[in-house]
């Protein structure tokens, strides 16, 4: 019998340093800081989620895996399907001066 009394008492939520008499003070809450506002919290700010920038994903044709960068993509294809994606060329982003063609 004792040994069932001592199980019972490892297995009680309980630690030592709490009592389980009425007058034990009533658990903290787990955020003790909890910050004000100037309004005394009358009013939340009105949240604005914005999108700064999209950007184009790059989706595997063969598993549909989505990669946010061309070479990432061109990376597992070769990788895991063993296929080459060619490399885009693309025109250069200087301007050309229309009156030297003439």
């Amino acid at each position: 019998d004792d040994d069932d009394d001592d199980d019972e008492e490892t297995d009680s939520p309980l630690n030592d340093d709490e009592s389980t008499s009425s007058n034990c003070s009533p658990m903290l809450p787990y955020i003790k800081y909890q910050p004000v506002l100037g309004n005394g919290n009358k009013a939340l700010p009105n949240f604005q989620f914005s999108v700064k920038s999209t950007r184009a994903l790059y989706q595997c044709n063969t598993c549909g895996r989505q990669y946010s960068h061309r070479s990432s993509l061109r990376e597992h294809s070769e990788r895991i399907h063993n296929i080459i994606l060619p490399m885009i060329r693309r025109p250069p982003k200087f301007k050309t001066d229309r009156s030297d063609l003439a």
